[in-house]
């Protein structure tokens, strides 16, 4: 099983202009998990921020919140 460490969202974090998060792939997936980022990434032409950005808003709107 893999282990997440964040770094807790503090109040001088909201002053920030990014908030930084980690993301815990298991090692089982990684090599799929990558192949798949690197193609969406190319696809749209985002980095991986952006692609990451795009897929929640895209859900977000699909699920009707």
């Amino acid at each position: 099983m893999s282990t997440v460490l964040e770094k807790p969202v503090t109040q001088t974090d909201v002053g920030e202009k990014t908030i930084k998060r980690n993301l815990s792939i298991p090692k089982r997936e990684a090599k799929q998990m990558e192949a798949i980022t690197l193609k969406l990434m190319e696809f749209h032409g985002f980095s991986f921020s952006q692609l990451h950005r795009k897929l929640l808003r895209d859900e977000f709107k699909r699920q009707n919140l």
